[in-house]
């Protein structure tokens, strides 16, 4: 299921071997999507706030054709972030 949502997803986004895609998040569905842009090619950024997410999708992202960057997003500033918009959106 996550992977057929993943795939969906990047085939919606029409995307080439010389593209870069970011995947916001390292969960189960982003995880399928950045091994699959992986796959077709493409320069992957897997972003999460938690390092062990950040470790699988560098772990898992076996030897599929395209490069990853794993970045681990600093918790406190995605928060702070989250507050912001929160705020934003209650006025």
């Amino acid at each position: 299921m996550s992977t057929g949502t993943a795939y969906a997803a990047l085939v919606r986004v029409d995307f080439t071997a010389r593209d870069t895609v970011v995947v916001i998040g390292q969960g189960l569905v982003s995880q399928s999507a950045t091994q699959l842009a992986r796959a077709m090619g493409a320069h992957v950024i897997g972003v999460d706030v938690s390092s062990d997410r950040v470790a699988r999708a560098i772990e898992t992202s076996g030897t599929a054709a395209g490069r990853l960057t794993a970045v681990r997003a600093c918790g406190r500033a995605h928060h702070e972030a989250r507050s912001s918009w929160s705020a934003r959106a209650a006025t």
